[in-house]
């Protein structure tokens, strides 16, 4: 199921349900306090993507361990029987790792290698190649002349 199609209805009573997903981005490691129960935990906010849209999914405790070795637009996760959690101060749910939900690191499947070639095409970007108009000035002569005139970005973008 797609991150969207999931965060849009597809919580709700589907059996089964698995996400694609590549890390994003990682957090640092915060400790905060329980209200309620008292004491502290220690979490991870990890950003993850797919085609569709991207989420933020906070890791407690045990799991933080296995976030260290991540990599940001590399690894890839299929999340198989992701919680959803009901937020009552927010009046909002959210994506939440469950004792029955399980992370596969990197599978190897053609589903996941296409989510791998499109993380890596959103990392290129292209380089704008835009010819210098011949004949406007002496290029020579504006790098090694006697006066040497600097232009501002904005007049360059002019010409």
């Amino acid at each position: 199921m797609t991150l969207d199609t999931y965060l849009k209805g597809g919580n709700d009573g589907v059996p089964g349900v698995k996400l694609l997903l590549c890390v994003k981005s990682i957090g640092v490691r915060r400790t905060v306090k329980l209200s309620g129960e008292g004491g502290e935990r220690d979490l991870i906010a990890v950003m993850v993507f797919d085609h569709t849209g991207e989420y933020m999914i906070t890791f407690w405790q045990d799991l933080i361990d296995s976030v260290r070795e991540w990599q940001a637009g590399k690894t890839i996760l299929l999340i198989s029987n992701p919680g959803w959690i009901v937020d009552q101060r927010y009046h909002k749910g959210k994506i939440g790792i469950m004792r029955a939900t399980m992370i596969d690191i990197d599978p190897e499947f053609p589903d996941a290698d296409w989510l791998r070639r499109y993380a890596v095409s959103l990392t290129k970007k292209e380089a704008p190649v835009i010819k210098f108009p011949e004949g406007i000035w002496d290029i020579e002569a504006s790098k090694y002349g006697v006066n040497r005139i600097l232009f501002s970005l904005a007049e360059i973008d002019e010409w």
